[in-house]
């Protein structure tokens, strides 16, 4: 493993720009370091060749086809929607709902969905007379005993 400081050294000297104190370093690590010394002369050698390439000249019309390639809508600010609009858009038109609308509407769809049930088992009970308790009802399991009786005519 090469250390990041000695090829930080490897590129300077490559490029010119290296210090006689920092060549003195590197050349002291690369006598040491055999694999280190493999990639200081595959940098060299690459350098070279790029220096070998000719330049080219790019078209004088460069920056406007650039400038003509880029999509102006995915750069542009969007427009905020009004606050209700925004808010329809979350709920109904996003694919994942925010956690607290969802929330929400669990809790209201449950509370709907209890009265309902609630509904329909009171309903089918009916009235009935044994299931009065404390002071109207008369219990004879329980050992009270009744001070005044009073009868109930249900319709």
């Amino acid at each position: 493993m090469i250390d990041e400081k000695y090829i930080e050294l490897m590129n300077k000297e490559i490029d010119g720009v290296i210090t006689k104190s920092e060549q003195e370093r590197l050349h002291n690590y690369l006598s040491a370091n055999s694999e280190a010394q493999k990639l200081y002369n595959d940098l060299r050698q690459t350098s070279e060749l790029l220096s070998k390439i000719p330049r080219v000249e790019p078209s004088p019309n460069i920056k406007k086809y650039v400038m003509n390639s880029i999509d102006l809508n995915r750069y542009s600010k969007a427009t905020k929607p009004g606050r209700l609009k925004a808010l329809v858009s979350n709920l109904l038109i996003k694919p994942t709902p925010k956690l607290a609308y969802a929330f929400a509407l669990g809790i209201l769809v449950g509370i709907l969905v209890y009265s309902a049930l609630l509904e329909n088992v009171i309903s089918k009970r009916g009235t009935d007379v044994a299931d009065f308790y404390g002071t109207i009802g008369i219990d004879e399991k329980a050992g009270f005993k009744t001070i005044q009786s009073m009868p109930i005519a249900l319709p």
